[in-house]
């Protein structure tokens, strides 16, 4: 879909500059009746418009291009996804989940409470923001319980720093990471000895998943804040060094 949007906003800017020459006039035909402007492969071609000064057939075709360029950008607004940079990140998560590539899927899904938390609220303390998201999102998922916020911040902080599945501050003794056997889930349960702390079994696709599920339902809650699609759209990603490169 964005590629289409793309090649309309082409063609229309094309047709747009056909027009510019013909401006000879500050003021200029005003649109009495809406029309269609059809994008096909000979070019774009207005129809069933109306002005009020029909006989400026120069101007007027350039006064409902223009028209039709603010209808695309609206539509850009509502077609295309404004928080593209994020979705690399959860792509990559679903990626690694599906290679089975644990390490990378859980590393990356530890980072993105820190990730959203510091994009909607950047001068609040880490673990402050961190806690608030995973409440937020993934806390109707796991009972605080047997694993709270502050637990999957102590998981991060210990094996993100640390490479270590503990932390003394957790409720569990230990996170043990299962990987999927098929047709058994054993997710979000514990096993306890007979003294101390438990030790929480958590199945990794399916933990990694949640936060992205998460993820995703942050970015319909941010949609509108134009500050923080703004910071998405400047965050890290790979360029092609096959092709040229914008370094501006």
């Amino acid at each position: 879909m964005s590629d289409l949007l793309d090649k309309i906003q082409r063609d229309l800017n094309s047709s747009r500059a056909e027009f510019d020459a013909a401006r000879q006039s500050e003021t200029r035909p005003r649109i009495t009746k809406h029309g269609t402007i059809l994008i096909g492969k000979d070019g774009v071609r207005i129809r069933d418009f109306s002005t009020d000064r029909p006989g400026d057939s120069d101007e007027w075709r350039e006064v409902i291009v223009d028209w039709g360029l603010s209808q695309l950008r609206n539509a850009r607004g509502l077609l295309t996804e404004p928080h593209e940079g994020l979705r690399r990140y959860t792509e990559a998560i679903r990626t690694s989940v599906r290679n089975e590539n644990w390490f990378a899927a859980l590393y990356l899904a530890l980072t993105m409470p820190d990730i959203c938390g510091a994009l909607e609220n950047p001068s609040s303390k880490i673990r402050n923001r961190y806690e608030s998201w995973f409440k937020k999102y993934l806390g109707g998922l796991y009972p605080p319980d047997l694993f709270s916020a502050s637990d999957c911040y102590y998981l991060r902080c210990s094996a993100l720093h640390q490479g270590f599945p503990t932390h003394r501050k957790a409720q569990a003794k230990r996170f043990a990471f299962l990987a999927p056997v098929p047709n058994i889930s054993m997710h979000c349960c514990f096993s306890k000895p007979e003294e101390g702390k438990f030790v929480l079994l958590l199945q990794v696709d399916i933990f990694c998943t949640d936060i992205v599920r998460g993820v995703e339902r942050w970015l319909d809650d941010v949609v509108g804040q134009e500050e923080i699609l703004k910071q998405i759209s400047g965050m890290l990603t790979f360029m092609d060094g096959r092709s040229p490169m914008d370094l501006t």
